[in-house]
């Protein structure tokens, strides 16, 4: 096979971004990035690519709406014995088919004839109006489903939609499954890593690149149950580890206080085992004069709501600084004012602070 040296450059660069999982920001933005490269080295109109990850079945595609992802995602019903299911036969017969072969290229035409495949009600439905109603791909089995990458054509006539040019994707095959089998290795490690991280009584954060949140442990999810404010302090968190003077050389960051109704967090930052690839771990220290709010819900009768309400009036919040923190109405706000109020027998919300104080400090 001769190939041209601008294809073969195509090809080299498709090759490095399958290769690439763990040196992109997240899987979907690698998936991205391999959608785009595959459909370069064929020539293709669309693409597409699946990767099932965990409970989630990953979906990223090129040059096709987003309507098209979410009609595939749903035409999969489930999965039996590691075998993808769809209430279409036809699919089913080409993941089947696949599936016996093993990982490789391949082309519609060597798993069905053409009228079999217009006869198909997912691709007269899906597949066709999305303009992909030719198509090549590779494939990766894996113990449960399959990861592919297709290529559609709006023609027969296209170059890459000849058997001939199968070879292309056969030359990215080995580089797609290292890819795959390099990210499953990842997932194992970092399941292992968040049960191990479960275990730690301290507040622990694990995210990734960009402040993305990966994971929050057993003891931090606990804190944000407790803090009325806990949207500011997950934002928080997530910020702590998405600023541009971190670098792969940054050693630990120093504590930053953040003062929020349910106590003043100090958030410590480290740099993730590189065995769980790029990321950064948050240590989340709370320290508050006053009681979380399970205590105040057993101590003094307080619902849930209640007791947020109460660390706010204890901080010194208004009305509407109550109702803008918690995400409810003034009314709604002012009506939990009340009946905290009433429930701590004062009659000034100053006093909410001295009683807070006098019932026991928090840890």
């Amino acid at each position: 096979m001769a190939l041209s040296t601008p294809t073969l450059r195509t090809i080299q660069e498709a090759q490095r971004a399958l290769l690439a999982p763990l040196r992109r920001e997240s899987i979907d933005a690698w998936l991205q990035d391999v959608v785009g490269s595959v459909q370069s080295v064929m020539g293709a109109d669309h693409a597409y690519a699946v990767l099932p990850d965990a409970e989630v079945l990953r979906v990223a595609a090129s040059d096709v709406d987003d309507g098209f992802c979410d009609g595939l995602r749903d035409s999969i019903t489930g999965m039996e014995d590691g075998v993808f299911l769809f209430d279409d036969p036809m699919p089913l017969q080409m993941h089947l088919y696949r599936r016996r072969r093993g990982s490789g290229a391949y082309h519609e035409l060597e798993m069905l004839d053409r009228p079999t495949i217009e006869a198909s009600p997912l691709f007269r439905e899906l597949f066709f109006p999305f303009g992909i109603r030719y198509a090549v791909g590779l494939s990766v089995f894996l113990p449960k489903g399959e990861a592919m990458i297709c290529v559609g054509f709006e023609s027969p006539d296209a170059d890459g939609y000849d058997p001939a040019a199968l070879k292309r994707l056969e030359l990215l095959v080995p580089a797609f499954e290292s890819a795959v089998r390099q990210h499953q290795r990842l997932a194992r490690t970092r399941t292992q890593f968040a049960e191990v991280v479960d275990r730690v009584p301290a507040a622990v954060a694990f995210l990734g690149a960009g402040g993305r949140e990966e994971y929050c442990n057993r003891a931090l999810r606990r804190l944000l149950s407790a803090e009325p404010e806990s949207a500011a302090l997950l934002a928080a968190v997530r910020a702590h580890a998405d600023r541009p003077e971190l670098d792969d050389e940054a050693g630990p960051v120093a504590e930053e206080p953040l003062r929020l109704a349910g106590g003043v967090y100090h958030l410590r930052l480290g740099r993730a085992p590189a065995s769980v690839g790029p990321g950064w771990l948050v240590l989340v220290d709370r320290a508050s004069p006053y009681p979380p709010t399970a205590a105040l819900q057993d101590r003094l009768g307080l619902t849930a709501r209640e007791a947020e309400v109460a660390l706010l009036l204890a901080r010194g919040h208004s009305n509407r600084e109550v109702a803008d923190a918690l995400t409810i109405s003034p009314h709604t706000a002012r009506h939990h004012v009340q009946s905290v109020l009433g429930k701590l027998g004062i009659s000034s919300r100053s006093a909410v602070s001295h009683v807070l104080l006098r019932d026991g400090p928090g840890p």
